[in-house]
């Protein structure tokens, strides 16, 4: 798993790379609110709960098919009888194909890599807040007209967050939902 990842980063890096001799987009800024679900998968699922997650992206064109994207967002999974305050931060790479469909309209897949930091600080336990690495991956497509566009994204981040302390890989889905305003 780790050499096919390596290998988009690597690409990405390399298209990266290229944008210094590449024309500029004319709009290469892009701020994008999203909501979603917040569903842990495998043994993530037996330490927190699904929950409604927050956030906002924003990104920066380097080149038609690569932007460096910078995302913060929130949620608050239930731990046990607990609930816990997530706080994600993180930064990536994300490779991105733009296809015109008709008249003003166009259709934006990409992929994308990251990492970033996750605090988990628990609601009114008394318990210290918890800081780890996070690493995510992440497919979507925006559908957009001019400056706007509306996007779903899946995005699976592994962390090493358990709640008892122990050590181990944890995964999660964030499925979302998104509006975007380029300038």
């Amino acid at each position: 798993m780790k050499k096919p990842l390596a290998l988009l980063a690597v690409a990405l890096s390399t298209l990266a790379a290229s944008a210094a001799r590449a024309e500029e987009p004319s709009r290469p800024f892009e701020l994008t609110p999203f909501a979603g679900a917040f569903v842990p998968v495998a043994a993530q699922r037996g330490d927190l709960a699904s929950a409604p997650v927050l956030g906002l992206r924003g990104t920066y064109d380097l080149h038609r098919n690569v932007a460096m994207v910078l995302a913060g967002a929130w949620a608050r999974p239930g731990s046990g009888a607990r609930k816990v305050d997530l706080f994600q931060w993180d930064i990536g790479l994300q490779g991105q194909a733009p296809i015109a469909l008709s008249g003003a309209w166009s259709l934006e897949p990409f992929a994308g890599v990251g990492i970033g930091t996750r605090t988990y600080s628990h609601v009114n336990a008394g318990a210290d807040s918890q800081t780890d690495f996070v690493f995510y991956s992440a497919l979507g497509a925006d559908l957009r007209r001019g400056r706007l566009a509306v996007g779903a994204t899946a995005r699976h981040q592994l962390t090493a967050f358990t709640p008892a302390g122990d050590s181990g890989a944890r995964g999660d889905v964030a499925l979302l939902g998104s509006v975007s305003w380029r300038f």
